[in-house]
């Protein structure tokens, strides 16, 4: 069964490296939160109108954020067709592009982004992939996850 009446949305991980002025790459294991913020707090005020926090919230709805293990996200806002969050998509690939065009400050070094596909889980040694994908945003108590759980994999 086709559902009609959807809301579709992406959120997309960033990976990064740094362009150092000689033109070398290098990782990008010693940027930090602060580094990512300062690169977006540095962009025209037409491509972010409010921050709350760590999250800036742009014109068209969609958001960008440092998420908790120090790498850039961007989602999209909502849309009601797939062609609609596609141009999202597109539209925050731009963003996110003039965002961080320049060099960080104080340096000739650039921060350069890529969409990410694998992450490292330090704790038990696991790569996981997670790049791109859906957001469900469910409040529900800690406890009740597993029956959340249950009942939306067969959705999903």
């Amino acid at each position: 069964m086709f559902i009609h009446d959807r809301v579709y949305g992406v959120e997309t991980e960033f990976g990064s490296m740094i362009l150092k002025g000689n033109g070398e790459f290098v990782t990008s294991e010693q940027l930090t939160t602060a580094h990512y913020n300062q690169m977006i707090e540095s962009c025209p005020e037409r491509i972010r109108i409010q921050k709350d926090k760590s999250y800036y919230w742009h014109q068209n709805g969609s958001l960008t954020y440092v998420d908790f293990n120090d790498h850039p996200e961007h989602a999209t806002a909502e849309y009601r067709s797939i062609r609609g969050v596609v141009a999202g998509i597109r539209a925050g690939e731009r963003m996110m592009a003039e965002m961080f065009a320049s060099p960080m400050p104080g340096t000739k070094d650039h921060i350069v982004l890529y969409k990410n596909n694998i992450g490292w889980n330090g704790e038990n040694d696991t790569i996981c992939t997670y790049g791109c994908h859906e957001n469900y945003s469910i409040l529900t108590p800690w406890h009740e996850r597993e029956r959340i759980y249950d009942c939306m994999a067969p959705f999903l």
